[in-house]
């Protein structure tokens, strides 16, 4: 793959400084979308597209979000069980993962306020509209909680997020 362009930092950035430079990048190629992923995920075919499809159907969308469910580390196998379908606000700005724990036959539509980094597509112009200085995630979280801040800022400029049950990925959450 030559035309990647892969370049090593020489530490670890975390996850809000190392995608706040591949989002410049991908704005500055001219790019309408940017996907992010965490290293431990496993994509069904069709998972990117289908997040892509959902937000090209609707132009309200600042994000959407991939049905995450579980994967099973230890076992080697996918589960039917729901990782993330979003992320969910409750009282006291205590942000949750919308239907995590319940069977995937639930489904990921319904009302959430943002996406889970962990597997999300976002409209690079909604990102131009609620950066600060030239970070879209804030740099003072290293990682955890970084897709929440954004995804508030996303829903304060009146952005919608959804969560897509066409994109399957699955997630190990044992290493965090």
């Amino acid at each position: 793959y030559s035309e990647i362009d892969l370049r090593w930092p020489g530490e670890n950035l975390g996850f809000a400084k190392a995608f706040n430079l591949m989002i410049n990048r991908a704005a500055g190629a001219g790019a309408e979308y940017f996907i992010t992923l965490n290293p431990d995920m496993l994509l069904e075919d069709g998972a990117l597209a289908g997040l892509a499809e959902a937000m090209d159907n609707n132009s309200e969308l600042g994000s959407a979000t991939a049905k995450v469910l579980k994967w099973d580390f230890v076992n080697q196998k996918k589960t039917d069980i729901i990782d993330s379908c979003g992320l969910k606000l409750l009282p006291g700005l205590r942000f949750v993962d919308f239907l995590e724990g319940k069977p995937s036959a639930a489904g990921c539509e319904g009302d959430i306020i943002g996406v889970s980094g962990a597997a999300a597509i976002y409209r690079l112009s909604s990102l131009e509209k609620v950066k600060r200085g030239e970070e879209y995630f804030d740099e003072l979280m290293f990682m955890y909680k970084e897709d929440c801040d954004l995804a508030y800022r996303l829903l304060l400029a009146g952005f919608k997020a959804k969560g897509v049950d066409a994109a399957v990925v699955y997630h190990d959450r044992s290493s965090g």
